[in-house]
């Protein structure tokens, strides 16, 4: 059994991960900047918060650099 959905040039097709906590600060940054550095081509994230603050934890920022991935200029969405 063959199914048909059109035409889609899956070579060209990006799937997109999100990853969501409340404030956008920490976890989902983290993982966020994770995917970016280990995702398989035609992959892209983006992490967003319920509630989220306006910076990213310095924190996280100084844990991510230690293992040689830089989240300090990823960009907070609101969900």
């Amino acid at each position: 059994m063959k199914f048909s959905f059109g035409k889609r040039d899956h070579q060209k097709a990006t799937k997109t991960v999100l990853f969501v906590c409340v404030q956008n600060a920490g976890r989902s940054q983290m993982a966020e900047g994770f995917f970016r550095k280990y995702a398989p081509k035609g992959y892209e994230t983006i992490s967003a918060g319920t509630v989220p603050t306006s910076q990213i934890n310095p924190i996280a920022v100084e844990v991510m650099k230690e293992v040689g991935i830089d989240i300090s200029k990823q960009k907070k969405l609101k969900m």
